[in-house]
């Protein structure tokens, strides 16, 4: 049983792969309308605790602009993995257990 990946199983993923995204990167990547609801989420189901906070950054125009900037603090990322590996297991089939 091969389905998507969930967008909680994708928030994750990409958290895991970078050291850190933007909000509107994140939400445009993941196709979702609100990147911090699914930080909330992960929190809140899987105590999963997304650092996050405003910066100012440079576009590519030169031009200053602030944004949410999200990432997994060091002590997290283990447990992110583990809940990813458990998240995909379940939806794929392979366990019928709770995630880490």
């Amino acid at each position: 049983m091969s389905s998507r990946p969930t967008v909680l199983e994708r928030a994750l993923r990409h958290l895991l792969e970078v050291e850190s995204t933007t909000g509107q990167y994140a939400s445009r990547l993941l196709e979702v309308g609100h990147f911090n609801t699914v930080v909330s989420s992960l929190k809140k189901r899987y105590q999963i605790d997304v650092q996050r906070e405003w910066r100012r950054l440079t576009n590519r125009h030169g031009q200053d602009y602030n944004c949410k900037v999200y990432w997994l603090a060091p002590e997290d990322r283990q447990k992110a993995a583990e809940t990813l590996a458990a998240l995909e297991a379940k939806r794929l089939g392979l366990t019928s257990g709770k995630p880490a």
